[in-house]
């Protein structure tokens, strides 16, 4: 059936097409000023492209005792934080003693004022070293790996995990490994109430007399006692395969890694490719995403936010849509939750930059990055530094904070515990605490916003690069109209939009894949209207999104499978039709429609969830065939 546009109260809006607004009211300064140090926690260093956020403030440092030669490779933070890595150079830690082997593994556990709780340092063969830190009501579990020094010595090398109570008295320890190789090399590990799951890699590499074996990727469950339930292999068996990082939430497990050939179904683009793959909790792939550049890409971790998937990394060359800044680039990358590409930043200096680990808080992301000084304002003479970056689920830079003044040989760590951020680099811990600043000084209150009296309306990527990413948020008492572009993919140029006093038109833009960049719209005065935008997936980034006065009109989109307003509390009218792939609509906590709610004509839509809605002055869905599951407990249907 067609859509009867005049039925639906939704004729095309004339959109003006002057931009009738002054950049520099947008583009202003608003955020606070720099302060210059070289220390963790001197700077708080402004970046181009940074939205309003929260400050971070260094509430406390620690370093493991000098003598132990400690080495960190992972922090977690569950109430207490703890870190855990491995004893280099005859490092022992004060009450343990120096097994002599080689490099031992450690643990030690403080609580959130950074008193030390407990610590353990162990040797189950020649090397060991700690990959996670994993907490659930019964204890900790750490993941690792034991072996011997050298692969030259053909011997084995396996992962082990070992629980403790959560005072640190030491439960089990269980050790794994493939039977057909002799490595089998943990990257990191988490946990969920029926088990723990292990990334890593498994290969045999040369030995003397022994046959030579590519490594593969891999992901393992355990259950909470150490027994193996399941694993899952994959990769090119002609070449080497990593998976790096895991991460899992109510969807699943997403696997970061690389490869040097091509996964199943991908393409090699050229030299070491980066993948994202994403697995139910029973191993099988649900989704998988190769890319890179023609030089060499590797994806370093990845982290899960509701409905996202972030991933973290490096390139030697430009990915798709970016462009190269000189040597090693840093990237951070965001999908939706079925895989598709919602924007991806690639960013450096003039010298070698990479991102090498992900967390993620409620909706924001937090990268730990090694990266030139410039980066960060710093003295481009004093070499590469550590930072701690946070983006928005939109992918808009809220901040960039300098943690350390050293180059690692392995990457920095960081995780999120509510609003604190654990950061960590050789044998130094640091808790960093966001707090609200105003730019008065005192800590205190939200950002004020600059307000746009005019209309902004956007017909090309000039446009869009004429706004640029303001400097803190930003109200437009007239309406936001974004229409008829061709190269315009996304809406991060609108990154700190937090309200639109008319319209927000979003229509005929050929290209546009997603609203990324509207993630903190909070209210829209006179309505919303999403019109015939071919490329477009998913409308899920206006999580922030409470109030709608005037009507939301979402139709003729061919592509969109997914709406999803999480905050929307009320709205004037709600008009979705004519959407032919989409199959979910979700506004659970939506309470009132002043006017009507029509849903029809789209013709894979199955699911419809209105938890909440009372109040309607009329309903109307009809004509979408594969609907057979609404969620309205308070409405007659």
């Amino acid at each position: 059936m067609q859509i009867d546009k005049g039925d639906l109260m939704t004729r095309r809006l004339l959109f003006p097409i002057v931009l009738s607004f002054v950049c520099s009211i947008a583009c202003g300064d608003v955020s606070p000023g720099d302060t210059p140090g070289t220390s963790p926690g001197a700077s708080r260093t402004a970046a181009s492209a940074q939205t309003a956020g929260d400050e971070p403030q260094l509430e406390w440092t620690r370093q493991i005792e000098a003598g132990a030669n400690a080495r960190i490779r992972t922090v977690g933070a569950d109430g207490n934080v703890y870190v855990g890595g491995l004893l280099g150079g005859g490092g022992v830690l004060p009450g343990f003693p120096d097994v002599g082997r080689g490099p031992d593994a450690f643990i030690r556990a403080y609580d959130a004022d950074g008193n030390e709780l407990w610590s353990d340092a162990f040797a189950l063969r020649q090397l060991e070293f700690v990959d996670a830190i994993l907490v659930d009501a019964t204890g900790v579990y750490a993941v690792g790996e034991a072996g011997f020094a050298s692969a030259m010595q053909g011997a084995r090398a396996g992962l082990f995990i070992r629980k403790y109570t959560h005072d640190g008295t030491v439960l089990w320890t269980e050790e794994f490994a493939f039977a057909d190789q002799r490595v089998t090399d943990p990257s990191d590990a988490v946990i969920d109430d029926t088990g723990i799951y292990v990334s890593g890699s498994t290969g045999s590499p040369f030995a003397p007399g022994r046959q030579t074996l590519p490594f593969d990727a891999f992901v393992i469950k355990f259950d909470l006692d150490g027994n193996l339930v399941w694993s899952s292999r994959f990769g090119d068996p002609d070449v080497d395969d990593e998976a790096t990082g895991i991460a899992i939430n109510d969807d699943g497990l997403s696997v970061s890694g690389w490869t040097d050939g091509a996964l199943s179904g991908q393409s090699n683009l050229g030299a070491r490719d980066a993948f994202v793959a994403h697995f139910d909790t029973d191993g099988t792939r649900v989704w998988l995403d190769q890319f890179g550049s023609t030089a060499n890409d590797l994806a370093t971790d990845v982290a899960v936010t509701a409905g996202r998937v972030h991933v973290s990394g490096w390139t030697d060359g430009a990915l798709s849509g970016q462009s190269n800044l000189g040597d090693r680039d840093a990237f951070v990358r965001t999908y939706g939750a079925d895989g598709a590409e919602q924007w991806t930043t690639q960013f450096g200096t003039p010298i070698a930059d990479t991102a090498d680990a992900i967390a993620a808080g409620m909706s924001d992301i937090y990268v730990a990055l090694q990266a030139g000084p410039t980066l960060g304002g710093e003295d481009p003479a004093t070499g590469q530094r550590t930072y701690i970056r946070k983006y928005t689920a939109g992918g808009a830079e809220s901040w960039t904070f300098l943690f350390g003044d050293a180059p690692l040989s392995f990457g920095a760590a960081v995780a999120v515990d509510g609003d604190a951020i654990y950061a960590a680099q050789f044998s130094v811990i640091a808790k960093l605490v966001e707090r609200v600043d105003d730019g008065d000084g005192d800590d205190g209150g939200d950002e004020p916003c600059a307000i746009i009296e005019g209309d902004v309306v956007i017909n090309s990527a000039s446009d869009a690069d004429a706004i640029g990413n303001s400097d803190g948020c930003v109200e437009i008492g007239g309406s936001l109209f974004v229409q008829n572009t061709d190269d315009v993919t996304d809406l991060r140029f609108l990154s700190g939009l937090r309200s639109v006093g008319g319209f927000v038109g979003v229509a005929d833009n050929a290209n546009l894949r997603s609203l990324a960049g509207l993630d903190e719209l909070e209210s829209i005065g006179e309505g919303l209207v999403v019109e015939g935008n071919p490329s477009l997936v998913a409308l899920d980034n206006l999580g922030s999104l409470e109030t709608v006065d005037g009507v939301i009109h979402i139709f003729g989109n061919p592509s969109l499978q997914q709406i999803d307003l999480p905050a929307l509390v009320s709205a004037g009218e709600l008009l979705i039709a004519g959407n032919d792939a989409l199959l979910m609509v979700s506004a659970a906590q939506l309470v009132s429609i002043d006017m009507r709610l029509l849903i029809e004509n789209n013709d894979l839509l199955h699911t419809v969830d209105l938890s909440s809605l009372a109040g309607v002055g009329s309903v109307r869905v009809r004509f979408n065939p594969a609907l057979d599951n609404v969620i309205a407990p308070n409405l007659s249907l």
